[in-house]
């Protein structure tokens, strides 16, 4: 999942309930897996242990693509998103740490509008700030609040502007949270006008919530659903439609930007059970991510002043207490997650079997063929022109990386 596109303390939008079905069309894919055959290109990799000051990442966030194929870095720690060329020259570093006009708290996520300006999310500021062509701030803004916690990452619509996710919670000065029976998707026009949203209807479990206090002092609780419980996933296509699947059977909803739902893709993958060999595999990530720190973010409100941080490992107590209070669903969703890339493709993963990480890669075109399979790789972090895609990589070091890679000549036509 914008940018300062429009003013600050406006209301972007107001959430549209019951969105009509009309028109849908049912594309049912093949059953049986066709291998897509043929390697990847490697175009170039920046990141390293030791160098420049702008080879080195503290820990990469996001990346995006411009329309000329320069790779954009969000370097959260360091407070900055580090531009590299298409052949992987670096061009400018953006932004630094503070709380001024293109300064950073907490960046969490980045993207590059269709007219190649850069927009920032920054949690520390709640808000996102946009930058011209050139690196230069532009503007800033803050969300209302009704419209819940903005996530992490946020999206360039295909048709301009840029695409917010809400979340599930919502709530606002002097109200306690409320949890929402769907998730809403804000597009702000790249002119600072606003747009209806589009409510994904394919909400994931209610997290439990528990609040305690009064109006001016809450403390609010939540509880994540059992592991392995259906999440929503929601990409942008090239065409301007959205993709979204909540990712318990495949099944995945084209929406149109006014909201209607106008294809479903399915194919006849079954969800299975939820195995020993899944939940040791699930025990063994959360171990890892907590010992790391990786996506801890911390919040806390000192005499009215919020604070954010992120990373730092967790005690080891509080690990095993973890460890031991996950709870699991019964069946393993099919759809792990959603990406459309430029050229008109979907790109889709899905479960791999019973306590695997490698987990298949199923690309459709926007019109519904499906295109084949693709085995042996994670979904791309963010896809460029020409076929395109970058991925973070951390070595055993926990040195982190981006490389660049196009994907196979047959899957470009050549």
């Amino acid at each position: 999942m914008r940018t300062g596109l429009v003013r600050s303390g406006v209301a972007l939008a107001a959430v549209l309930a019951g969105t009509p079905v009309t028109a849908q069309q049912t594309i049912d894919l093949p059953a049986a897996d066709k291998a897509i055959t043929g390697a990847a290109e490697k175009i170039f990799a920046v990141g390293k242990e030791e160098g420049q000051p702008w080879e080195v990442f503290s820990s990469v966030a996001g990346v995006a693509f411009d329309r000329a194929g320069n790779l954009y870095v969000l370097d959260r720690d360091n407070s900055r998103v580090v531009v590299f060329g298409p052949d992987g020259g670096h061009v400018r570093d953006v932004g630094s740490k503070g709380e001024g006009p293109g300064e950073f708290v907490l960046p969490m996520g980045l993207a590059v509008l269709n007219d190649d300006r850069l927009a920032v999310f920054d949690l520390g500021n709640r808000a996102v700030s946009l930058f011209d062509t050139k690196g230069a701030y532009q503007s800033m803004v803050r969300p209302d609040p009704s419209f819940g916690q903005t996530q992490q990452s946020i999206v360039a619509a295909p048709s301009g502007g840029l695409l917010v996710a809400g979340s599930q919670i919502s709530g606002g000065p002097g109200r306690p949270p409320e949890i929402r029976d769907s998730i809403p998707l804000l597009l702000v026009a790249a002119d600072g006008s606003n747009k209806t949203t589009v409510v994904l209807s394919e909400a994931s479990p209610k997290p439990v919530m528990n609040v305690s206090g009064d109006a001016n002092r809450q403390q609010v609780r939540i509880a994540p659903p059992p592991t392995f419980s259906p999440a929503v996933s929601w990409t942008p296509l090239s065409d301007g439609h959205i993709a979204a699947s909540a990712g318990g059977s495949y099944m995945i909803t084209l929406y149109s930007l006014d909201g209607k739902k106008t294809a479903l893709f399915r194919r006849p993958i079954a969800q299975r059970k939820v195995t020993d060999r899944d939940k040791d595999l699930a025990k063994k990530q959360r171990r890892q991510a907590m010992e790391s720190g990786t996506g801890a973010i911390r919040m806390q409100n000192v005499n009215g002043r919020t604070t954010v941080s992120a990373g730092g490992g967790v005690p080891p107590q509080e690990i095993e207490r973890t460890l031991a209070a996950m709870t699991f669903a019964e069946t393993v969703p099919v759809i792990r997650g959603l990406r459309g890339d430029r050229d008109g493709r979907l790109w889709i993963q899905r479960d791999g079997g019973p306590g695997s990480d490698d987990y298949p890669i199923d690309i459709v075109s926007v019109a519904g063929n499906y295109l084949g399979t693709i085995k042996g790789m994670r979904l791309p972090d963010a896809f460029g022109p020409d076929g395109r895609y970058a991925m973070i990589e951390s070595d055993e070091l926990g040195v982190q990386s981006v490389i660049v890679w196009r994907v196979p000549r047959t899957m470009l036509g050549r």
